[in-house]
């Protein structure tokens, strides 16, 4: 089981989720999966911006430079939480394109804390993305 200590995430951890299982598969430890010890909980995340017209789905894959700054700016902006795993896109960017969309939905993983338990009972929770 893969475990933190108090004010370390376990997020960068998981990034080596394969490389993790194919290491110990190389030592013949098979059979298990990796998971987050910490409560988490899925927000959504609408009208997300693409870009202008003219954007790519290459421009949002998922180690394109467009994607990391997404990632720092909802970490940057939302001191009170903590990304438990990188944010998913709700519906494939390449099929957005082909809508002709600007905007799109994310759902980010956070770890639960006091604060996000507080913000979510609230009518309207409140999470920055600029």
């Amino acid at each position: 089981m893969l475990t933190t200590i108090d004010d370390v995430s376990a997020e960068p951890a998981l990034r080596f989720a394969v490389a993790i299982t194919r290491s110990l598969n190389d030592i013949g430890i098979y059979g298990f999966d990796l998971a987050l010890d910490i409560p988490t909980l899925n927000l959504v995340v609408n009208s997300v911006p693409l870009g202008d017209d003219d954007w790519k789905p290459e421009d949002w894959e998922i180690n394109s430079e467009k994607w990391t700054v997404l990632e720092n700016e909802l970490s940057a902006f939302n001191t009170h939480i903590r990304l438990a795993d990188r944010p998913k896109w709700i519906k494939s960017v390449s099929t957005l394109r082909i809508e002709d969309k600007v905007k799109l939905s994310i759902i980010v993983a956070v770890e639960i804390n006091e604060w996000v338990s507080k913000e979510c009972s609230k009518p309207h929770p409140f999470l920055a993305l600029y």
